[in-house]
């Protein structure tokens, strides 16, 4: 039998947190929330960077709905589209 109580032996089975690990836990995030960060400053034209931003940010929700539901929606390309068309209702006014 174990002699040591069941708080001493979570407290031995769990891993401390360091940043280390976190950091390599949300590299993929870090990286994202750079990219983002930088895209607009690097490039020749803002309005280039966004349009590169919303069209990533469209093929996130595409990949996220087909990916890992299995669902297919025309709901957000509806408010993809309205969005865009308002935009450039904006634009032109």
């Amino acid at each position: 039998m174990n002699s040591k109580s069941g708080s001493e032996a979570l407290k031995m089975s769990t891993p401390p947190h360091s940043l280390k690990a976190s950091l390599h836990r949300y590299r993929f995030l870090i990286l994202a929330a750079l990219v983002v960060c930088i895209l607009p400053l690097t490039m020749r034209s803002g309005s280039l960077a966004a349009e590169v931003l919303v069209f990533a940010l469209a093929a996130f929700g595409c990949n996220l709905l087909l990916g890992h539901t299995g669902l297919l929606s025309f709901g957000q390309g509806i408010f993809f589209g309205l969005g865009s068309y308002s935009a450039g209702l904006t634009l032109t006014n």
